[in-house]
């Protein structure tokens, strides 16, 4: 196996996955990083983040930069769990809002003088004090701040979200109410993008450069992120409707400090200043299309502080690490036996799931790509279930909520089917480093390649299949794309193509 292949294969077998509702980032270097309480930032270092108030239950906790993510965590879930939504909110317009609470914590602990900043709309004011009037009737207390070595009373502010999946939970029919695509014939785009002849990969890439554009000239830095030269980027995901309006915005990196409601406000803005969306369609009829796009956060060389907080894209992590991952895998995925079972099946079940603050998982969805059957799908779970307890997922932008994708590749012993062949496991691995290689711009023919090796070997594979007609499609090549998707949807029609490949 060549360096290149190895490289592959490890970086699948380790994270084949991604986060849907909230990939974090995580200081590089302890040391380094700037203590938050709650939305307010100081300049102190995380060894001297232990005299910051917090919330309660995170004292076991190995550093104090860890126990402050552990208390941030826990209070989003806190709030989440008793925030109610006012009946307004199921108004086709909502779009989410955020509400900043301030209020004071005694040396004792104790809580009060909870106070709205910048009050607004009083329903949404109302039920946001309402969360912390809670903790006080529950008896929570807080770890209070420190000074010169003993407890004292500090001012904390937090923000409270209102966000659409909040809302859904609280009014179930309160959504869009049609379907929302993410392929479709005809792509959303600005107005000025959408020239006659073109591609729907340019036209996409002209609206998110131009989306570039106009969060560059509408930012608001964040005093506090600008304040410590916090940078980094915050990829978002959003609706364009069937109106051209933007909708259900959901941000799915907090880099902190204020940059998630910059971001959320920027998104926002685009329906106020009545940038022109052109709806996507689908048969011919308007539609509501899920898109993403990333704002950039960067501070301009004159502006850029002395004490810059250097940041690293992470996801959860296996404790053991990517190699330790890899070799678990290998020890505890377990390929079915018995009568009814054919020992020559391979195959990829894709795995979304979700891990709670005490490290439980819980299974949301799985795609049987290849129909490898029950005993296979039982095998998949086990495996995940046997995981638990080993994701680090304490990282402030993380919570129970956050989903995650895992594709496991189930490939036959050679042993117990001779005339099996035995790199399915790297060619899978294969197949997903091309979908990734191809989403940049200039290397769409260098993934597809990639694709084209593994499918060569596998020509039936759906999940190969799967993987290169998404990629042809969504670059306009949808022709092509269809081959492929056809394929699938005549294989497995579990699996959702376009209308249009059918």
């Amino acid at each position: 196996m060549s360096n290149i292949t190895k490289k592959i294969t490890l970086a699948f077998m380790a994270f084949s996955f991604l986060a849907l509702s909230g990939s974090e980032v995580q200081a590089q270097q302890e040391s380094a990083v700037a203590v938050v309480t709650a939305d307010k930032i100081t300049k102190k270092g995380a060894e001297n983040s232990g005299d910051q108030a917090r919330f309660p239950g995170c004292e076991s906790e190995s550093s104090n930069y860890s126990k402050i993510q552990c208390a941030e965590a826990k209070l989003d879930e806190f709030i989440k769990e008793n925030l109610k939504y006012p009946s307004r909110s199921k108004s086709a317009d909502f779009n989410g809002k955020v509400v900043k609470v301030s209020f004071i914590v005694e040396p004792t602990g104790i809580i009060h003088s909870f106070k709205i900043i910048k009050p607004d709309i009083k329903e949404y004011d109302v039920n946001a004090l309402a969360v912390f009037e809670k903790m006080v009737e529950s008896g929570i207390k807080w770890v209070p701040a420190e000074k010169d070595g003993g407890p004292a009373r500090s001012n904390v502010t937090k923000s409270v979200h209102y966000d659409i999946e909040g809302r859904d939970r609280a009014y179930p029919s309160a959504g869009l109410g049609n379907d929302v695509y993410e392929l479709v014939d005809e792509v959303p785009a600005f107005a000025s993008c959408q020239a006659v002849g073109k591609k729907d990969r340019e036209i996409l890439d002209c609206t998110l450069e131009s989306l570039d554009g106009f969060f560059k000239e509408n930012m608001v830095y964040p005093e506090d992120a600008l304040e410590v030269g916090l940078e980094g980027d915050i990829n978002v995901e959003f609706i364009v409707d069937a109106k051209g309006l933007v909708r259900n915005v959901k941000i799915l990196d907090d880099l902190g400090l204020g940059t998630s409601e910059e971001a959320f406000r920027l998104m926002l803005l685009m329906n106020d200043k009545n940038i022109g969306w052109i709806p996507g369609e689908e048969d011919g009829k308007r539609v509501n299309v899920k898109l993403n796009t990333t704002v950039h956060f960067r501070i301009d060389a004159s502006a850029k502080p002395k004490n810059k907080l250097k940041l690293m894209d992470a996801k959860p992590v296996f404790v053991t690490e990517r190699e330790g991952f890899d070799e678990y895998m290998e020890s505890n995925l377990k390929y079915p036996t018995g009568e009814d079972i054919d020992p020559c099946k391979n195959g990829v079940i894709d795995v979304k799931f979700k891990v709670s603050n005490s490290g439980a998982i819980e299974i949301t969805k799985m795609t049987d790509y290849n129909q490898l059957g029950k005993e296979f799908k039982a095998s998949a779970t086990k495996f995940i279930n046997s995981t638990k307890g080993d994701w680090n997922t304490g990282y402030a932008n993380l919570n129970q909520n956050t989903e995650y994708y895992l594709s496991i590749p189930f490939a036959p012993n050679t042993r117990t089917c001779p005339l099996a062949r035995d790199d399915y496991k790297e060619m899978v691995a294969k197949a997903l480093e091309g979908e990734k290689v191809a989403k940049e711009k200039a290397n769409l023919n260098d993934g597809l390649k990639l694709m084209d090796d593994a499918l060569r070997l596998y020509p039936a594979d759906n999940k190969f299949r799967y993987l290169r007609g998404t990629t042809l499609y969504r670059a306009g090549r949808r022709i092509e794309g269809c081959v492929d998707l056809s394929f699938v949807n005549k294989q497995n029609k579990d699996i959702v193509v376009p209308k249009s490949c059918k």
